[in-house]
């Protein structure tokens, strides 16, 4: 919907418009609204056991304990995760499908290495029947290692294995599991079969990977853990009516047999097992170069094909945005991007080969409505070929830094290669929508989270790992500047390339290019649950600001009062003034006041709401604010109009300032022609609704939102701008 009103002469709608509304009933209705937030507390915006065959083949001696299922007090090795001192090295993968019976017939022959003596190992699989299982010190060896005991914990999808004597460092081993795992129908875990229907309206099947976070056990057996990275190569067989796709170019296709062909692909670089990747399907593609010669794919179901030009030109637009944000060029020889329908909403990273749902992927001009889904998913996914995939967390615990980062990379690819005004828009709407909503709840937690267990893992995919991690970064991002943002990024990305990082290394690569510590600013950031009140007090004839800091109250699951906490941890402050366009403070337990460099008729905090953080003024800031707005808007950025808005909003709901400034913040909206502002007044607005008690405040409240002009605003997708910026100019800004 167009956001643009008409020029209407202002007394005349007061006339027409408000006039059921007089002053004093627009007294009365803020105080009514006053009354039920405070009585109602409202915060705004926060509303089978794996198959397993036994073998004579597991011990050399059958008077030892055949391998079995045992309960959890049972298995010899008491730990959720992996040892660390036993890791794999390369991976060699000879999976054949037999698509009739939904069933996998597989080799895996493992390189592993140890860093201490040790005489057990340890791995993962789940659902898979193990057929047999050898290990010897070369491929070749005759002479393999005995397994005294080999032992399965459900529970963990644990495979411990014992031998007659030690394996020993500096030496490399081959562990060769023959297996059968399953093809799935229902759910994303695994190799699963994926339906659509052709152009002749015939049914046909793909089947297609997604191993994140813990699923690459219920396809192969392998050491599933971020950290355990190796290389891969992969021989897949299928019936010869399919083609396939992995991580990698292929290599050789050849003819095994008369129904059967084995596709063999390149090794691939140092890598997670969850981002390891095939798909074996009758897809048709489009495809294109970059700049740097990287050949890029879109695939779909042939009846479709015209439907994923815009997939395939924003994907490249945005490999070549990062190329150039990051001084790092796009990883690997390929990108395939692949939409699949699959249950779920989830698109997924796989390095080299995206799958994503068919609504992030097909798009017909004039007639669809995902333009914005489709460039967010391509752009957040492609930004994990970086973070995340190059470069990957150590252990789920640190979840928000790649979704975090790929969240807010979301931001720059909107802001680069649609608009500034959009980006800004989109993320604002997130960050109140999903980060403040999520952090106010009580389902708050802290941004890194211990976690063990696949049920845990999966829990922590939400809106403090992608909507707070991004607006994290953002803020900082903001704070040290973009530049030098960047530049920490390209740090982070040389050093640990092909490796596995934690948060810590991410702050400790900003604060090498800054004049901050990054690493102490944030640390508490990561650690500490909830969403900071900045309180500026000023001292107009000092020119001298005071802060205060504490959190907003969080309302707890089957409690009606809120909690009220304290924090000690730094905010890195921006503002503006008439005389100052950007200007930045560190706020600290410390250093708690500041001096504004020159005199200033009014002051504004967080410029364009980068901060995470909401802000609150003494009453006569608010209401030099106020008349800014009255008498000339634009003063401001739609960004900043939109967040007085929402944190006088925030702030009135939990009775720390009167509602009345709230409402006469909007008064304004009346001139106002940014979908932002707009947006976020509608949705601060209807929201005071339930908390009115009689039908004649609420009718007053609908009215005074019509002589506003406030209506619904449009799916993120119907206002999406056709706007680009030159990628060849791309801006750098501090």
């Amino acid at each position: 919907m167009d956001q643009t009103q008409p020029n209407v002469n202002h007394s005349h709608r007061v006339n027409s418009a408000i006039n059921p509304i007089k002053w004093w009933t627009y007294i009365g209705l803020a105080l009514v609204v006053g009354l039920a937030l405070i009585m109602a507390i409202c915060i705004p915006f926060v509303s089978v056991n794996p198959s397993i065959t036994t073998s004579s083949q597991y011990v050399n001696d059958p008077r030892k304990e055949s391998r079995r299922d045992v309960s959890s007090n049972e298995f010899p090795y008491n730990h959720i995760r992996l040892p660390k001192h036993i890791y794999p090295v390369h991976y060699i993968l000879y999976l054949n499908h037999d698509l009739d019976n939904l069933t996998i017939h597989g080799k895996a022959q493992i390189t592993i290495q140890c860093s201490k003596k040790s005489n057990f190992i340890v791995f993962h699989h789940n659902n898979s029947v193990i057929l047999s299982i050898s290990i010897a010190a070369s491929p070749n060896s005759n002479h393999p290692l005995a397994i005294t005991r080999s032992t399965f914990n459900p529970s963990t999808f644990l495979q411990y294995l014992q031998f007659d004597r030690e394996l020993l460092p500096n030496t490399s081993y081959i562990l060769t599991v023959e297996f059968r795992s399953k093809i799935y129908l229902n759910g994303i875990n695994g190799l699963y079969r994926s339906t659509y229907t052709d152009g002749q309206h015939k049914t046909r099947y793909a089947y297609v990977t997604h191993f994140e976070p813990v699923y690459a056990r219920s396809t192969f057996p392998c050491f599933d853990e971020p950290i355990m990275k190796a290389t891969f190569k992969l021989f897949i067989t299928r019936p010869k009516e399919y083609h396939v796709l992995s991580n990698m170019p292929l290599r050789t296709d050849r003819i095994i047999s008369n129904q059967s062909t084995q596709a063999e692909f390149e090794t691939t670089p140092r890598m997670s097992t969850y981002i390891v990747a095939y798909v074996i399907s009758n897809y048709s593609s489009i495809s294109t170069r970059t700049s740097t010669g990287t050949k890029i794919q879109a695939w779909i179901q042939p009846a479709k094909l015209h439907e994923i030009k815009l997939l395939l030109d924003y994907g490249t637009k945005s490999v070549e945005l990062y190329q150039k944000l990051f001084g790092y060029n796009y990883p690997l020889p390929k990108l395939d991007l692949v939409g699949v329908k699959k249950p779920g909403i989830s698109a997924m990273e796989n390095w080299g080969l995206i799958t994503m749902p068919i609504s992030s992927a097909l798009y017909s001009p004039g007639i669809s409505h995902n333009k914005h889904r489709i460039t967010v998913t391509v752009a957040h996914e492609i930004a994990h070929h970086w973070v995340g995939d190059l470069v990957s967390l150590k252990w789920w615990s640190e979840l928000w830094m790649k979704e975090g980062f790929a969240t807010v990379m979301e931001f720059y690819s909107s802001y680069y290669l649609k608009s500034p005004n959009i980006a800004l828009s989109r993320f604002f709407r997130n960050k109140w929508d999903g980060a403040v909503k999520t952090d106010t709840g009580s389902l708050s937690r802290t941004v890194t989270k211990p976690v063990s267990t696949p049920t845990q893992i999966n829990m922590i995919f939400d809106g403090i790992a992608y909507q707070k991690g991004a607006c994290m970064l953002r803020m900082i991002e903001h704070f040290m500047g973009r530049k030098n943002f960047f530049q920490g990024v390209n740090t982070y990305l040389n050093h640990f390339k092909y490796g596995n990082a934690n948060g810590s290394d991410l702050w400790n690569s900003l604060s090498k290019v800054s004049s901050y510590d990054i690493n102490a600013i944030m640390h508490p950031w990561i650690h500490q649950i909830g969403f900071p009140i900045v309180t500026a007090s000023i001292n107009r004839h000092q020119q001298h600001v005071e802060f205060s800091v504490s959190l907003f109250p969080q309302k707890h699951q089957h409690q009606q009062k809120l909690s009220y906490r304290k924090t000690t941890r730094s905010i890195p402050f921006t503002y503006r003034t008439n005389g100052v366009l950007n200007g930045k403070f560190l706020i600290s337990p410390n250093s708690a006041a500041m001096k504004l460099p020159s005199p200033f008729q009014w002051f504004k905090a967080n410029v364009n709401s980068s901060g995470y953080y909401c802000v609150n003024y003494d009453h006569d800031t608010w209401i030099q604010l106020i008349q800014l707005l009255k008498t000339n808007h634009k003063e401001l950025s739609p960004a900043d109009r939109a967040d007085l808005i929402t944190d006088s909003r925030a702030l009135s709901g939990i009775g720390l300032i009167n509602i009345n400034i709230f409402f006469q913040i909007t008064e304004y909206l009346s001139h106002e022609r940014d979908e932002l502002p707009l947006y976020m007044a509608f949705e601060t607005l209807a929201t005071l609704s339930p908390f009115l008690p009689q039908h004649k405040d609420k009718k007053n409240l609908r009215k005074y939102m019509s002589y506003l002009n406030l209506k619904s605003p449009p799916a993120m997708d119907k206002s999406d701008s056709q706007e680009t910026v030159d990628n060849d100019q791309l801006p750098i800004q501090n």
